[in-house]
């Protein structure tokens, strides 16, 4: 935050369960907290619903991007990108990644997002793989 940069929690199955899905509530409920922005993720099946946290962080005027995140497996290679959002707006040659920043900060620049959630094979056989990469470790 101090460096400038927009901060942004992407969505994960161990981020947004449990313990550390508590602290993410407690985050938004604090009204002294920064605004941060929260992550969609492509990796998020297409069987889970859109997490409360989410309706949460938009009501306190948080905005949720949307990205690829892929995870550490050779089968996700071909995911960067395939998720994710544009926008509409100038750029300056000067300052490119200031004038992003500034629409991303304005609520009232809209986020188009694209690509699809993952399905639930694919889904439940990285969850898998990534478990046996951890353990294996």
């Amino acid at each position: 935050l101090a460096a400038g940069a927009i901060p942004i929690l992407p969505w994960g199955v161990g981020k947004w369960i449990g313990h550390r899905g508590k602290l993410l509530h407690k985050l938004l409920e604090d009204k002294n907290f920064p605004k941060l922005f929260l992550g969609d993720n492509g990796g998020r099946p297409v069987f889970w619903s859109r997490p409360v946290l989410f309706k949460q962080a938009e009501k306190k005027g948080w905005r949720i991007l949307p990205g690829s995140d892929p995870l550490p497996l050779a089968s996700e290679s071909c995911r960067p990108g395939s998720f994710g959002f544009t926008i509409q707006g100038s750029l300056s040659n000067e300052e490119p990644g200031k004038d992003i920043k500034e629409m991303l900060l304005n609520p009232l620049t809209p986020i188009q997002a694209y690509g699809s959630l993952e399905n639930p094979w694919r889904f439940i056989r990285n969850q898998l793989a990534i478990q046996s990469k951890k353990n294996s470790n």
